[in-house]
């Protein structure tokens, strides 16, 4: 959860970065750069909640069989 929250956090920043970037006029590439490292920090958000989801999905089956098989 950690995790999460700073990549929301850095995706935030990114974010902020890239619209002062175009707003100030200072190139195309650095408005791209930022652009492009806000893609990055977006996939890898959207990563971590897979990962999480199927930690959380494991442990559910896991206990489930668990309960099967001692009855």
């Amino acid at each position: 959860m950690i995790g999460l929250g700073v990549t929301g956090v850095l995706l935030l920043l990114t974010f902020v970065t890239g619209a002062r970037a175009a707003r100030a006029g200072g190139g195309p590439v650095q408005a791209i750069l930022a652009h492009l490292l806000m893609l990055v920090i977006w996939m890898t958000g959207l990563t971590l909640v897979v990962v999480i989801q199927i930690t959380v999905m494991t442990k559910r089956i896991l206990r489930a069989i668990e309960l099967a098989w001692k009855k």
